[in-house]
């Protein structure tokens, strides 16, 4: 408000402004990133429990080893299909990935196969272990996952105060998370 009348000399409530945000991420294209090339491509996915008008949701969230957030999802519930409409969502901007890591969830190691025969599936948790990949000895954890949740977390609690009152909301959230790892 304060912006807009020492800018342009007009006042205007901070209902129209929310208004207008709310509108902008409606209309923004779904933002995924691409991740860096590299000779051995691993992912990181991991969903994480958010409230939705009092009900479970899930946020997924796929990264690169550097914790950068590729590409984001929310839905209903952990089941197979909607693991493989997130893969389905990153497979659109990579569709070759040599090593996915995920956590023990049973959906993930049937969902793995949308990447290709040739990518291999880890489950890990916050240890890393050693695994050989093409001759070479990787030490592989699914922190740079979790510690994209914890940003996700640190999001919500600033913008929607740990809870969402509608699909909506949460969507607009999603969105607007992406946008900042972007800029």
């Amino acid at each position: 408000c304060i912006f807009l009348y020492f800018l342009f000399r007009c006042s205007l409530s901070e209902a129209t402004i929310c208004a207008w945000s709310r509108k902008f991420l409606d209309r923004v294209p779904e933002i995924q990133q691409r991740g860096r090339p590299a000779t051995i491509i691993i992912r990181h996915t991991d969903e994480k429990k958010i409230k939705i008008g009092g009900k479970e949701a899930w946020w997924w969230n796929t990264t690169d080893p550097a914790t950068n957030v590729l590409t984001s999802t929310i839905t209903w519930s952990r089941s197979l299909v909607d693991t493989k409409q997130h893969i389905r969502k990153h497979r659109q901007i990579e569709s070759r990935i040599d090593l996915h890591v995920t956590d023990g969830m049973p959906s993930y190691p049937a969902a793995t196969h949308l990447f290709g025969k040739k990518t291999k599936h880890i489950i890990r948790g916050l240890e890393e272990q050693a695994t050989m990949f093409q001759g070479k000895l990787l030490l592989i954890s699914n922190l740079p996952v979790e510690r994209a949740n914890s940003r996700v977390d640190a999001y919500i609690k600033l913008k929607a105060r740990e809870h969402f009152s509608s699909f909506e909301q949460a969507e607009r959230t999603r969105k607007a998370f992406m946008l900042t790892q972007i800029i």
